[in-house]
């Protein structure tokens, strides 16, 4: 019966498509950006560090144009320095902020956090290889995110702070297996978590700070197991905090300060990880004790800054725990001017830079050897100082900038004034980004330079001219325009880009390229800057003949903007938070993060969003478009300050949302555009908690979201927008969670995302009833996830990327039942993954989406649900370099599919045009006409294995009998 139905859809679309125009590959629309710049990729940029030696190799994160910053790999060729994983695939990159090695047995180990589109912050490792470099767990499964922080060594494996649902932020260890990968210790019963910070490892044991009720935040220390994991000491008894700064891990010992309220200043505390080993440094001999402000460590003893009460005198002390190791090394302080870095650890010597009163600043060697701890010279004469920073070390030297402008100079030592020279005049000027910029490995010191002339990139030296260079031009020059966030006006689609001259901007499509609409932010960023200011626009909802966008000048800051997609119809709609800060400004508040963009709907032909003023927080506004008619519709809710309007959604000629007021928490609120008409539409979770509604979707009538209530968890709600009719339609997971999400309707039903505990976080649908609200799919069987994302409507069915136990991440379909929820092709064979992302709707039963192939990387494909219609469209990058297609819009007005996408060539990211044409399955060449040659075509295709023309993913000799039924049928 499945076969036949396959036929008849294939039949149906051959038949709708009888004219059999097949679309042309994606064409360059607009080379928008024609200014080649030389940007760079970057290396160690956004990291601390940003680069490590793992097995010989320099590991860095850098952002070759394509990829957006990722891991990468070198041995100091050009040949061998190289992507080594594209972990959150596209341009938006992985947005790695640490690299912890790990010295083991069996060899290094890199450890970081890292983003993924499916699996949110999770924790990684890598051994320098392709294969090697893994998600460890997905430890809090789906797109919610462990957020591993503060990634330290603990024997063979590491420590950090993680935060899951059931625990909160705890203290979790990881052998770097899955099944090794635990929470330690749940220290504060439930979900309110023990916030471990300043994680310090000392070998085997890791020192962090925990904040309990009862004693405050104090020391505590971890052998990675529960028994093993305990308070060193309530060092200001009772409920007040020691307020411990940075700690310091050496080798079986950590040093820490903290606040003596007695003696109001800061002591320096050491520990070997007992109770009995934690005590002040300084106590027993009877010296004056610093106020310590700064404190390093390396080679078996610790540096601090010190500041005595009583002299003025700042000092810097080094103290390796006891009373005889611990002295006064120079008068003055410890300054670090690239800002977030740390000293320089060489054999038995510290080196870092001190700032005294008659040299400035200049780079020091502390050392445990006597005698051999001096200032490495006087390198700018004078009481101003040679600024030295990014001091890091090689096998054979240590290497430091100087230089407090924009010209800073490599400098060489061995630990002696004399021994201390700039290296020979370099071809470029190394980067000042501070600490993470340069690594060294072996002989050899790795760091990012800009020569003039490839921008920042990878380069190496061995302290010679003849031994500088360059490795790789990893990024190559970029005319890139990047355009993105496209959005639907009356004359135009419209989105942002960038272009040199004016920054990023509003520009629009004609039939044949694009065109600056309006320059909302005209000028430079600042009086002294010759820099293009950007307003950054971006499209937030569509009311009547306009499309209301966010933009930034430097005048109003970010606020309200509309635009018919032509210069004369962009304005500026009212200064809603008067003065440069915009009632737009993202917010930094996790309440209300993210509101910004995406919640708005159209009103009586006016948009309803949130925005924020000094006075009354964030509230709910409305407006027609003109400054008069730009208005709150809620000031003050409910005797607060801010009602922090969230998830929004239309439901016939109201509007509902979520909000926040005084006695009834986040619920559940309701209006028509009118003042009188903005009110708590039901107060679920009564009383002062929150129910805190989610994922707001309109549907047949009535609108769907996630709630919470004590009784039931999040579950899936319904309202028909009364409060009367506001109640929870299925409780799936008695006794917890389900949380539905991806809320998505179709023609005939809702279908969503949800978690049970015997299956997994699998694909339900609902006819709104909670008899015909049944779960599709069990992808991973039993428990796992199959991580289900991009869920699209294209009419009777959805389309979705899953991955199947395997890992095998690939495109799926569903109709609503249950036979015809199946994975619709293997697009790239084997456990590798096809990772379709970015899909969108382009007729009544197609999608175009990004998806991967070895041989032609990520390019744009279309699928129809079966077999031989889910083909890739053309490719716009050669071979397999990746054009990564993102920010797909169908501008259904002119029939044609807009993206961005880079084609790797000195045009970089630009936009691009691709128009469908009609379908048909039955043209597998795609070359616009039903010819005997799509027949030989289709029979290859079927001895090939890829004939499927039924969507059951078997190609059998059913299919060629359908593929004929529809041949001829066309």
């Amino acid at each position: 019966m499945a076969s036949v139905q396959g036929g008849m859809n294939a039949w149906l679309a051959c038949a709708a498509g009888a004219a059999m125009a097949a679309g042309a590959p994606p064409t360059l629309l607009s080379d928008i950006n024609p200014t080649v710049r030389n940007e760079g990729s970057l290396p160690g940029n956004g990291a601390r560090p940003g680069m490590a030696a793992v097995n010989g190799l320099a590991l860095f994160t850098a952002d070759d144009g394509i990829h957006g910053q990722e891991l990468w790999a070198s041995d100091g060729t050009e040949a061998g320095t190289r992507l080594l994983k594209d972990i959150n695939a596209g341009p938006s990159g992985a947005t790695i902020p640490r690299i912890t090695v790990v010295r083991t047995s069996a060899g290094d180990v890199a450890y970081f956090d890292a983003q993924h589109s499916v699996f949110g912050y999770e924790l990684w490792r890598s051994d320098g290889t392709p294969e090697g470099t893994r998600l460890v767990v997905d430890a809090v499964p789906g797109s919610s995110s462990l957020n591993p922080l503060e990634i330290v060594p603990l024997g063979e494996g590491v420590a950090f702070s993680g935060s899951d649902p059931a625990t909160g932020q705890e203290l979790w260890v990881s052998d770097g297996t899955a099944a090794g990968t635990r929470v330690v210790s749940d220290l504060v019963a439930g979900t309110g978590g023990a916030f471990p910070r300043g994680l310090a490892s000392i070998g085997d044991k890791v020192v962090f700070t925990v904040y309990l009720n009862s004693t405050g935040e104090e020391p505590w220390v971890s052998d990675g197991t529960a028994a093993g994991t305990f308070m060193l000491g309530d060092l200001t008894p009772g409920s007040s905090s020691s307020s411990i700064q940075t700690i310091v891990g050496l080798p079986g010992r950590a040093f820490f300060a903290a606040y003596d309220q007695n003696a109001s200043m800061y002591k320096l505390w050491t520990t070997d990880g007992t109770i009995a080993g934690t005590r002040v440094v300084l106590q027993s001999n009877g010296q004056p004790v610093p106020n310590v402000l700064r404190l390093y460590g390396g080679a078996g003893f610790v540096v601090c800054e010190s500041y005595e009460q009583d002299s003025g005198i700042y000092r810097v002390v080094r103290s390796d725990g006891t009373p005889e190791g611990t002295s006064t090394v120079a008068v003055g302080t410890i300054t670090f001017i690239f800002g977030g870095e740390e000293p320089c650890v060489w054999g038995d010597s510290v080196f870092l830079p001190i700032d005294q009163e008659s040299y400035g600043y200049e780079p020091w060697r502390i050392s445990r050897t006597p005698g051999t701890t001096m200032r490495l010279g006087d390198l700018a004469s004078g009481s101003s100082g040679s600024y030295p920073g990014s001091f890091t070390a090689t096998t054979s030297a240590v290497y430091f900038l100087t230089g407090n402008g924009p010209a800073r100079t490599l400098y060489r030592s061995n630990g002696t004034a004399a021994g201390t020279a700039p290296v020979q005049p370099l071809p470029a000027a190394p980067f000042t980004g501070g600490a993470g910029y340069m690594l060294g490995v072996g002989e050899t010191l790795y760091f990012a330079a800009d020569d003039g002339v490839h921008g920042t990139e990878l380069w190496k030296t061995d302290g010679t001219a003849q031994g500088t260079s360059l490795v790789r031009d990893i990024r190559g020059p970029r005319s890139s325009s990047s355009p993105t966030t496209f959005g639907a006006a009356e004359n135009a689609v419209v989105f942002s880009a960038f272009r040199p001259d004016i920054g990023r901007e509003l520009f629009g499509t004609n039939q044949s390229g694009a065109e600056l609409v309006f320059d909302c932010a005209p000028g430079t960023t600042s009086a002294q800057s010759t820099a293009p200011a950007s307003s950054s626009p971006s499209p937030m909802v569509k009311a009547g003949t306009l499309l209301y966008f966010r933009a930034t000048d430097t005048a109003h800051g970010s606020e309200v903007w509309v635009t018919d997609g032509t210069a004369a119809g962009t304005r500026f709609t009212r200064d809603i938070n008067p003065g440069p800060t915009g009632s737009l400004t993202p917010p930094s508040s996790p309440i209300v993060q993210g509101i910004v963009n995406a919640r708005a709907a159209e009103l009586g032909g006016a948009a309803v969003f949130p925005a924020a003023t000094a006075a009354e927080g964030w509230e709910i506004w409305r407006s027609d478009g003109t400054e008069p008619g730009t208005a709150p519709l809620l000031v003050g809710s409910a005797g607060t300050t801010s009602s922090t309007p969230g998830w929004m959604t239309k439901l016939g000629n109201k509007a509902l949302y979520t909000a926040s007021a005084t006695g009834q928490g986040n619920e559940l609120w309701v209006t028509e555009g009118t003042t009188a008409t903005t009110a708590l539409l039901k107060d679920i979770a009564a009383g002062t908690g929150s129910s805190t509604p989610q994922n707001l979707t309109a549907w047949n009538g009535r609108v769907y979201f996630s709630a919470t209530t004590t009784a039931t968890g999040r579950e899936l709600f319904v309202s028909d927008g009364t409060g009367a009719g506001t109640a929870l339609l299925a409780d799936l997971r008695a006794g917890g969670s389900s949380s539905p999400s991806l809320l998505t309707p179709s023609d005939s039903y809702l279908f969503f995302v949800a978690e049970t505990t015997e299956f997994g976080r699998e694909l339900y649908r609902t006819d709104g009833a909670i008899e015909g609200t049944v779960r599709l799919t069990d992808i991973v069987p039993g428990p796992g996830s199959p991580h289900i994302a991009n869920l699209v409507e294209a009419g009777p069915v959805v389309f979705f990327s899953a991955s199947d136990a395997s890992g095998d991440r690939e495109l799926w379909i569903s109709d609503g039942t249950v036979e015809g929820t199946r994975r619709v092709r293997d697009i790239n064979p084997g456990p590798a993954w096809g990772d379709p992302s970015g899909t969108v709707r382009i007729d009544a039963r197609r999608v175009a989406f990004s998806a991967f192939t070895p041989e032609a990387g990520y390019e744009l494909w279309q699928s129809d649900g079966s077999g031989v219609g889910t083909r890739a469209v053309g490719q716009i990058a050669a071979g397999a370099l990746s054009s990564f297609p993102h920010s797909l819009f169908m501008d259904t007005a002119r029939a044609r599919l807009l993206l961005s996408a880079d084609d790797w060539s000195p045009t970089g990211r630009e936009l691009y045009s691709w128009t469908p044409g009609a379908f048909c399955v039955c043209d597998v060449n795609d070359d616009g006409a039903r010819t005997v040659q799509d027949l030989f075509d289709y029979l290859g295709m079927f001895f090939g294995g890829d004939g499927d023309v039924t969507g059951d993913e078997e190609t059998t000799v059913g299919d060629v009998f359908e593929y004929l039924a529809c041949w001829f049928g066309c």
